[in-house]
């Protein structure tokens, strides 16, 4: 009998560690530290099938975006963080018929000046004037559109978000509504994994062709980030948005609907190999540590 009461309560002690992990909250925010300089590269692939003009034959379309970028951490406080960022270089190559023009616009999108960025916790981003103040009348900008959560999380907790497709800045496909989950971390608490899913439905908007065509977009949004809880950053991120659209002509018009389907695939990530940032120790509270 002693020797039963002695197996079970090593048993009982051996599942002591798997339950104090499950029950180790963790805090999941963008805070880079002052003085450290984060490169980013962003790799996106976009195809279109059966995209074509009306009462034209469809066709494919395939584009590669590259943009390499990068942030200096210029301060910190009142739970948010201010950097310096500047776009270093863009490449676009894409079979697309507009393509030239669509890569001047990419072009003069990134060739601007270093800009001020204030940066929360959850990843909302909102560009400064020079006297730090938000830009008014300015869009909000985010990496990944407040998508983290304000509290402390344990490994299997999921939230919910709602915000704008992550797939670059002339994108206009709506709303996604997306739910997030911490799958696991490293040992010592480092590295969040977090997985996403989402769903849009967009109504019907305005479109190009004779007066009163509309677009409808639905679509499906699906990925994986890992967030560097030292860093304060995100080291690596990866998404796929695929979207169905059908561009509906007016009534009477004679003209067939257009159907395609898009998706666009991003892949972002820390580039060490252009610059090496400053690295920091982690506080308890960084690691998840008591």
């Amino acid at each position: 009998m002693r020797l039963f009461l002695l197996a079970a309560g090593l048993a009982l002690l051996a599942g002591v560690p798997q339950v104090l992990a499950a029950q180790q909250r963790y805090l999941l925010q963008l805070a880079p530290r002052p003085g450290d300089t984060l490169r980013m590269r962003v790799d996106q692939q976009t195809e279109v099938k059966g995209a074509g003009r009306m009462n034209a034959p469809a066709r494919a379309m395939k584009g590669a975006l590259t943009i390499f970028s990068h942030a200096v951490v210029t301060g910190q406080g009142g739970g948010a963080t201010t950097l310096l960022a500047k776009t270093d270089s863009v490449m676009l190559d894409s079979d697309d018929e507009h393509a030239q023009e669509v890569g001047d616009q990419v072009r003069r999108f990134g060739a601007g000046k270093p800009v001020n960025i204030r940066l929360a916790g959850n990843g909302t981003v909102r560009l400064l004037d020079d006297a730090g103040n938000p830009v008014r009348q300015s869009e909000t900008l985010a990496l990944i559109p407040a998508a983290l959560p304000e509290g402390a999380l344990a490994v299997g907790d999921t939230w919910v978000r709602s915000m704008p497709l992550p797939i670059g800045p002339a994108t206009n496909a709506g709303m996604v509504h997306a739910t997030f989950r911490l799958d696991s971390v490293s040992r010592g608490g480092r590295i969040a994994f977090i997985s996403v899913q989402g769903e849009l439905e967009q109504g019907a908007v305005p479109a190009a062709g004779p007066r009163g065509t509309m677009m409808r977009v639905v679509g499906t949004l699906v990925g994986q980030l890992h967030l560097d809880r030292i860093r304060g950053w995100i080291a690596d991120s990866r998404f796929q948005v695929t979207l169905n659209s059908a561009v509906e002509p007016p009534a009477g018009s004679g003209i067939a609907p257009v159907r395609f389907t898009t998706v666009v695939t991003q892949h972002m990530r820390l580039d060490e190999g252009r610059g090496s940032g400053t690295r920091r120790r982690a506080t308890p509270e960084q690691a998840g540590r008591p």
